[in-house]
């Protein structure tokens, strides 16, 4: 059965990154008086969410919500960790933006021109070119119209419009047109929680002042994925509380034959927009855009791309302690830093047999909905 679960926010949210003020079981070090959140939900935080909404066991009990493993399996889920169960829910897509319009964002390539508001994709060398790297010294062929001093694209694209809609940009204080999240300050002292009150005195020698960076979501979006489950599970419409400081998010589950037809609807909307029948692949190769973050062996990777346009972000795992009472005790941190290549990344792919092949061995990520990449051949040579 397909699903399709809306995540609607209800005020200022915070995910948390590498910067936290304290969890359970790590040794804080360096200073914490500010942090910021992310601007959305990691994978492992909407596979999280889908089972907390299919445990029939939470709030059971006087230390919290129980183990369900029959509906949701017994372990969290470990990114790498092959053989994981998960009961009845089989997998997830990646997370997608959808506005009041039903308009679907998916994050922006990373060929695309930053300074050029509707997407536009940079070209690709006629010839390859002997480059030296860390894989060696082997010919690549290139990107074209690429401009280094604009970085590489950041933000959502609108598969309708296909206008690049951004963010609010972290270092400036510059207002922007509607932008998808804009972030907003609170403070707090150690032991309290953030407030939207008056600045507490910096000059207290008893306290210590924090500052978290919260965001807020544009009126009109939602955070969506599509979960594949069993008939038996069924997350009921609610309200979820997620992230630090437990912020609520209304939960709208849409089922069957209409989830279905926004799955196949969205798909087709990523291959037009993002691989369309303009797209200029260099013969020989296959152009892969990832949907999602992806986790595959470097090494291994370079063996099968002559080009990869991407931008690596931090993921460390949680773990719930079940029987836990406080939100601080029930979460733990894993020990493992992954870094994995971010939703956006672009492979020109010269060996797409490898390529393939590389993607099967990490099956465990598809689960949680890593691994997406989406793929168009060129031209046979």
């Amino acid at each position: 059965m397909t699903s399709l679960i809306k995540l609607t926010p209800l005020e200022p949210y915070f995910f948390g990154g590498e910067r936290t003020f304290h969890y359970a079981g790590v040794n804080e070090t360096g200073n914490s008086y500010f942090i910021r959140s992310l601007d959305w939900p990691t994978q492992t935080t909407l596979f999280g969410t889908l089972r907390y909404l299919g445990n029939r066991k939470k709030g059971n009990g006087t230390g919290g919500f129980q183990r369900d493993d029959e509906a949701i399996g017994p372990d969290s889920f470990n990114l790498g960790v092959h053989g994981q169960s998960f009961g009845w829910i089989e997998s997830i897509s990646p997370l997608y933006l959808v506005n009041d319009s039903n308009e679907w964002l998916v994050p922006v390539p990373f060929d695309h021109r930053a300074d050029e508001l509707n997407y536009s994709p940079c070209g690709w060398s006629k010839n390859p070119t002997q480059v030296t790297d860390g894989s060696g010294t082997r010919y690549r062929v290139l990107p074209e119209g690429l401009n280094p001093k604009s970085g590489l694209a950041e933000g959502w694209l609108n598969l309708t419009s296909r206008v690049v809609e951004k963010t609010e940009p972290e270092s400036s204080t510059a207002a922007q047109t509607e932008p998808l999240a804009r972030s907003i300050v609170r403070f707090e002292h150690s032991s309290q929680r953030a407030s939207a009150g008056p600045a507490p005195d910096p000059d207290d020698p008893d306290k210590l002042l924090r500052r978290r960076l919260l965001k807020e979501l544009r009126k009109g979006l939602s955070f969506a994925f599509f979960a594949e489950l069993d008939n038996r599970f069924t997350p009921e419409p609610s309200i979820a509380y997620l992230g630090q400081g437990r912020r609520g998010f209304a939960v709208k589950v849409i089922e069957e034959r209409e989830a279905t037809e926004a799955l196949a609807a969205s798909s087709t909307l990523v291959a037009d927009a993002v691989l369309g029948a303009e797209r200029d692949i260099p013969p020989g190769h296959v152009l892969g855009y990832a949907l999602s973050d992806v986790y595959l062996d470097p090494a291994r990777l370079a063996e099968c791309c002559s080009f990869t346009i991407t931008k690596t972000r931090p993921l460390r795992g949680f773990s719930t302690q079940y029987g836990e009472g406080s939100q601080s005790q029930r979460f733990r941190r894993g020990q493992q830093l992954l870094h994995l290549m971010s939703a956006g990344t672009v492979f020109l792919i010269n060996n797409p047999q490898a390529f393939h092949k590389l993607l099967a061995t990490e099956r465990s990520a598809k689960i949680a909905g890593f691994n997406h990449v989406v793929v168009k051949e060129g031209p046979e040579t």
